[in-house]
């Protein structure tokens, strides 16, 4: 699903299953080139407001907030764990996006 790419940030992408609540760990990606820890179960919806909300879990067990934004400089959607602002400074065309799922 992920491949870090900073300390505050992934990239959206495929990855091998992983476990639920797990680490991030090295089990492959679409990016080919890239060897990056990755995790797969970070998706949560809640029925009542029809979010999809992603929930990371760092290294050592801890889950954090996260927050997904788009950057149509690069094409791909990016999972931020840390400062959203300091992202914006680095990435300044990406903008966060809201996932929901329509009846």
């Amino acid at each position: 699903m992920n491949l870090v790419i900073s300390s505050d940030s992934a990239v959206l992408t495929g990855t091998q299953q992983t476990n639920r609540g797990n680490a991030p760990s090295n089990v492959g990606n679409a990016f080919s080139n890239w060897s990056a820890n990755s995790e797969s179960t970070i998706w949560h919806y809640t029925r009542s407001s029809k979010l999809v909300e992603s929930k990371w879990v760092n290294t050592g067990g801890v889950t954090v907030e996260s927050k997904v934004f788009y950057d149509p400089s690069d094409d791909l959607f990016h999972l931020v764990t840390g400062d959203a602002t300091a992202f914006n400074k680095k990435c300044p065309n990406a903008y966060e996006v809201e996932l929901s799922l329509e009846d």
